[in-house]
């Protein structure tokens, strides 16, 4: 009975959810719209896309809304308006419904960009930091990032959303 030892194979990874944006959520109602914050004081929204900025690096994960275990699109500008006091729904589908619509010629940062989710029709939202940029977590296998609103990106958007106004 010699002979080598049978070795076993190793356990597959669990599968990963094939998405190129962020989901769109369990299918819940829209919560109403939620009127823009005002302020009196420092610009949030620059505080906002100051946040988001400070967690580049950080690995895109499906779910996730912390620097500790990742973010995903939503999850990562939910997480940033927290820091300065705002709440937000935590979805991509449900951030869609605060704030008020922004043309894309007067964006402010801070401002919630939604475009369209490519392959999966999806709905991925990033942050405005900036002229021409944003900040977000793209798909599995990247990271949190900022990077130009230019070619794809402007041709996907489908809207901007200003949740603070100051």
């Amino acid at each position: 009975a010699g002979g080598a030892a049978t070795r076993r194979p190793d356990p597959e990874p669990p599968p990963q959810p094939a998405i190129e944006a962020c989901p769109a959520g369990p299918e819940a109602p829209v919560p109403p719209p939620t009127p823009a914050v005002p302020l009196s004081g420092a610009p949030r929204g620059a505080r906002v896309a100051d946040v988001a900025r400070s967690q580049a690096g950080v690995p895109y994960r499906y779910g996730g809304n912390a620097p500790e275990v990742g973010f995903d699109c939503s999850g990562l500008a939910q997480w940033a308006y927290r820091q300065v006091g705002v709440s937000i729904p935590r979805t991509a589908r449900e951030q869609r419904g605060v704030g008020r619509p922004v043309a894309p010629e007067a964006l402010a940062p801070g401002d919630l960009l939604f475009f369209d989710g490519k392959g999966g029709g999806g709905l991925h939202v990033g942050l405005h930091s900036g002229p021409e940029t944003m900040v977000h977590s793209p798909k599995t296998g990247e990271v949190v990032r900022e990077e130009r609103l230019a070619g794809g990106w402007v041709r996907r958007l489908l809207e901007a959303r200003r949740v603070i106004d100051d």
